[in-house]
Order: structure tokens, then sequence, then C-alpha cells
């Protein structure tokens, strides 16, 4: 199947379908009525993604920023790769041990020791 051509099988329940070869695999998604409409909002997201890295490129990340977007990515409720238990306990030890002791320290900052 070419990129662009329709697919059979997508076409069967959503008519126009175009189909978009996924990871050369030759299997297709049909999220988005033609290759134009998918290669907008790839466009839409790799601007989200890239947004604040043109604003921030100046400042290394503090650790409580990657705590925070960690916490906003990968312990979102809408994420199940880790348990609700495993979640919480990650947000437990984030804000009562990470960020009050490491949280200001730029990624850049070069630590000797690790004080207990």
């Amino acid at each position: 199947m070419q990129q662009g051509e329709p697919n059979q099988e997508c076409s069967q329940t959503r008519p126009g379908c175009l189909a978009v070869p996924l990871g050369g695999q030759g299997t297709a998604a049909c999220q988005y009525a033609d290759a134009d409409s998918a290669r907008r909002a790839v466009t839409g997201l790799l601007r989200e993604i890239n947004a604040n890295a043109f604003q921030r490129c100046h400042l290394p990340m503090t650790i409580a920023e990657v705590c925070d977007h960690f916490v906003q990515r990968e312990l979102t409720k809408d994420n199940s790769w880790r348990s609700y238990s495993t979640k919480k306990a990650y947000k437990a030890y984030l804000n009562r041990w990470v960020i009050p002791h490491w949280g200001s320290v730029r990624l850049c900052t070069r630590v000797n020791a690790v004080k207990s």
C-alpha cells in the first residue's frame, strides 16, 4: 500500500480515509481524513513541544521544573503506565524530599556529595 492510497480496511468504516503507513510496517492509522490534515496535526504538536525550548534555551532547568514536568506528563490519571499507588508515592517523595532539598538546583550544577 502506498502513502495516500485508499485503505480498504479503513474505508469500510470511514469513507475517504487515506492510509498513512506507520513505522515502515505497512500498517495504517485512520485518524485523519487526508495527509495534509495529518501534517497539520503534527506541526501543531511540534509547535507545542518546541514553544518552551526557544524561550528557555539560555537557562538550564531546575530540579523543581523537571519534577513538575514529570508530574504533569507521567503521573496523570490518563497515564496507565504506573499504578495509582506508585503515582501517589512518587508525588509524595517529590514533594516531601526532592523538591524542598534540591528544587532550586539547576541541572548544570555539579554536586560533589549528597548530604543525608
